[in-house]
Parts: structure tokens; C-alpha cells; sequence
């Protein structure tokens, strides 16, 4: 709990800052790793990485 306590308050400042600005957000690298998980999980007929890379191209 300490070490989480410090790692707050050297932060702090960052993690505010987030919340007051919403212009950023991060849903669009969320979408595409939600994506990337729905190819694993039907990716046991993929022989290699090759063909698991160019159906994630593909689909993003």
C-alpha cells in the first residue's frame, strides 16, 4: 500500500488532469486490442503468425 500511495502522489498531478480533459480517450486502442482478442480466441486453425497477421490487417 505504500508503494501505491507514492506511486499516487508522484503522479497525481497526470491522473487529474485525465479526467479534466476529454478530448483524449483511449476506446479506439481498446476497439482494436477487443479485435485483436476475438481473432485469438478463433485463431487455432492459424499454422503460423504470418497468417494470423494478415487476417488481423485485414479485419482492422
Amino acid at each position: 500500500m505504500i508503494d501505491a500511495a507514492k506511486t499516487i502522489k508522484n503522479w497525481l498531478e497526470p491522473i487529474v488532469n485525465s479526467f479534466k480533459d476529454e478530448r483524449y480517450s483511449n476506446g479506439f486502442t481498446e476497439a482494436n486490442n477487443n479485435t485483436i482478442d476475438k481473432i485469438i480466441d478463433r485463431a487455432y486453425g492459424y499454422k503460423n503468425f504470418g497468417f494470423f497477421r494478415l487476417k488481423t490487417l485485414a479485419i482492422l
